[in-house]
């Protein structure tokens, strides 16, 4: 669980405590360095009762826990699980009595909103939008952040636990909307089916404001994505689309139109982002996600960038997509820590009717 990322303040030339935390090396070891801690019979560090450094974390653990929490806020609730990531890969390190002080100093230190990230190193964080006003999904971030509250380690990236935790939360999802919310996301379900087996019929041409002076710029933007291999041309296209959207919903002067289209490129648009764009993960490379993406750019393409009611439907129906064309990943034991969790929230009266009878 090395960390590529770390906290907001480590400039370059600055060495801080959390930088000498992170150069302490792992044991190639565990079971005997930690041995006199596991339960008998168990071999795995991961398996502790109480996690190595646990008192030294509890405070500032708790603090941050109940801030982001209280706050219901995704960017502090995000913050808290960056906060976690580190803390589970530091404790699967041998801290000296040097290294215990600069633990000391760091914990005495660093605040909530050191761990806030434009982008995060970590699946399961990026799975919720930054700046998402969708209730559903703040509500799920806060069941995972109760399951990475107390003792429990933060999943590591192994065996691509971390896809298995994104698609346990698209269940979660979904049981949020059949609880809470009745949308009928049907038909853009069967779009992003057909769009994503090629099993499609053509569009009828959309009558838009400035279609003509627009056209050729859409044009070449979407035949950048194409046969793009990454995330990242088709999530800018996506948010150029949205851009373009907003843009047909104005009265332009001749002379603004023309300086738009003359002045404008692809990576201008990162300013744009939504939650459709945010879905999919820019680092990703799995072979179904990126399809996935290619059908929504389609659909986007042909039918513009989908707004109101619309937009989110076609949000709850990739999360639909993502579980369904994965049903062959064995997410059992995920499923069941997101659901426990979840359940303890209901309980405790934070997320509306979720799981009640």
């Amino acid at each position: 669980m090395d960390s590529q990322h770390t906290s907001n303040d480590l400039t370059e030339g600055k060495i801080t405590p959390l930088h000498r935390l992170l150069a302490c090396k792992k044991p190639t070891d565990m079971k005997q360095c930690f041995q006199h801690l596991l339960p008998p019979g168990e071999s795995h560090v991961m398996l502790l009762p109480i996690p190595p450094y646990y008192a030294n974390f509890e405070p500032k653990h708790r603090a941050f826990y109940e801030e982001a929490f209280n706050s219901k806020s995704i960017p502090k609730l995000k913050a808290f699980m960056e906060f976690c990531r580190l803390k589970s890969d530091i404790q699967e390190r041998l801290l000296d009595e040097e290294a215990l002080q600069y633990l000391e100093t760091y914990l005495a230190t660093c605040q909530l909103s050191d761990f806030m990230r434009e982008e995060y190193d970590c699946e399961i964080i990026e799975y919720f939008p930054t700046n998402s006003m969708d209730k559903i999904l703040s509500s799920v971030c806060l069941v995972f952040c109760l399951h990475i509250s107390g003792y429990r380690w933060f999943p590591e990236d192994v065996n691509d636990r971390h896809f298995k935790y994104v698609l346990a939360l698209d269940d979660l999802y979904f049981r949020y909307y059949a609880a809470d919310i009745y949308i009928d996301d049907t038909l853009e379900y069967a779009h992003l089916m057909d769009h994503f087996e090629e099993n499609r019929d053509p569009s009828q041409e959309r009558d838009t404001p400035y279609q003509a002076e627009l056209k050729p710029l859409e044009e070449a933007f979407y035949e950048a994505t194409k046969n793009a291999d990454s995330m990242e041309p088709m999530k800018t296209y996506l948010r150029f689309s949205q851009a373009k959207g907003e843009l047909e919903q104005k009265e332009l002067d001749k002379a603004d139109l023309e300086s738009f289209i003359e002045t404008c490129r692809l990576g201008d648009f990162g300013q744009f982002d939504n939650d459709i764009a945010a879905f999919f993960q820019i680092r990703s490379t799995e072979p179904v996600m990126l399809k996935l993406c290619h059908a929504i750019c389609d659909i986007v393409h042909l039918d513009g960038f989908p707004t109101g009611k619309k937009k989110v439907k076609y949000i709850k129906a990739l999360h639909r997509s993502r579980f369904e064309l994965h049903r062959d990943v064995d997410i059992t034991s995920e499923l069941k820590h997101i659901g426990n969790c979840a359940a303890g929230l209901a309980k405790r009266g934070q997320s509306g009717t979720l799981f009640k009878k």
